[in-house]
């Protein structure tokens, strides 16, 4: 009797800590960091658009480190995850922020901003 209602239990655990979406998730968001660092390289940012995927990814491995020594080890252990985690988003937002990369949702607009169609467009 002990042993099905360990089984139990275990599936029960195994359920209520993995969900079927979060690997979607993930990947979704992974594909959209990398299209859009590969978008700004391609327009001949260089440096935004490294720091595109490798900002936004520095900030993932933070989160996953965070929430795995959170889930095991010691409370020394939990303490070194979450400095870990909080330098390594510090870094990845650090990276952003320094080489001026942004998602715009209007090509045209970022373009303007910077002057790049200032010469090519008709006066009057």
């Amino acid at each position: 009797m002990a042993v099905v209602a360990l089984s139990h239990l275990d599936k029960r655990a195994e359920r209520s800590i993995v969900h079927p979406t979060a690997p979607w998730l993930i990947f979704i968001y992974m594909l959209l960091t990398v299209a859009m660092g590969i978008s700004a390289l391609v327009k001949g940012a260089i440096y935004p658009g490294i720091a595109g995927i490798v900002g936004p990814t520095l900030c993932w491995f933070a989160a996953s480190g965070l929430k795995g020594s959170l889930m095991v080890g010691t409370s020394r252990q939990k303490l070194v995850g979450l400095g870990a985690a909080i330098a390594f988003v510090a870094i990845g937002i650090g990276i952003v922020y320094h080489s001026g990369y942004w998602v715009d949702s209007s090509a045209t607009s970022s373009l303007a901003s910077h002057g790049a169609w200032s010469d090519s467009l008709p006066v009057g």
